[in-house]
């Protein structure tokens, strides 16, 4: 075998594989990583580079494209890995950022603008996530429809914008269709009650 430097534990080690990279908390999921790399053998810094990259999600790599290829052969892990981490955080603060400030409905549907929430932080799988993009989604529709979906607490979010599709494709009255003309009353003829205000009788 050609000698590469490698170990006894890292050819054991060959065909050990991360945890599905994480888009929640890329942080988290690097401290689990590193986590299984004593145990399982892997113990040169180019190795432990490869394994990070090999698990990143198409999302995550995509925007560290340019470290992954940028990188000197001699640069170690944690360079390699503080960069990497700052990249995906900065990534997330922007995903998130973008949502709380983002999207109107404007001429999309409910179950459109929910679409491209969902997008935004592709990998949030948690009932705290779901319970923030109802609000948010709630948040973005007019107040009517609004106030149709409130008791609507079962449904979850892509049922919630189906019926939020039907709310807005139903409407509701228009308000000047409901309220009372007030030109109208102002013309009406005024009676009195008492007699002492009634013109008198020409003679």
């Amino acid at each position: 075998m050609e000698a590469t430097g490698m170990t006894n534990h890292d050819v054991s080690a060959i065909s050990f594989r991360l945890p599905a990279y994480s888009n929640r908390n890329p942080s988290i999921w690097l401290i689990q990583a590193e986590s299984q790399f004593v145990p399982s053998g892997v113990r040169m810094e180019q190795r432990k580079h490869n394994l990070v990259v090999s698990a990143l999600s198409a999302t995550a790599a995509e925007e560290v494209s340019d470290l992954l290829s940028g990188f000197p052969a001699t640069t170690s892990y944690s360079t390699r890995k503080a960069a990497l981490l700052e990249r995906t955080t900065a990534s997330q603060r922007s995903r998130i950022q973008q949502l709380l400030s983002g999207d109107e409905l404007g001429d999309h549907r409910t179950s459109q603008l929910l679409c491209r929430m969902c997008k935004l932080i592709s990998g949030y799988t948690t009932t705290t996530d779901e319970n923030l993009l109802r609000e948010l989604l709630l948040q973005r529709l007019p107040a009517n429809a609004q106030m149709a979906l409130a008791t609507a607490c079962t449904l979850d979010l892509h049922g919630l914008a189906s019926l939020a599709d039907t709310v807005l494709e139903v409407g509701t009255p228009s308000v000047c269709n409901v309220t009372p003309s007030f030109n109208n009353v102002s013309a009406a003829p005024h009676t009195s009650s008492d007699p002492t205000s009634r013109p008198a009788a020409v003679v």
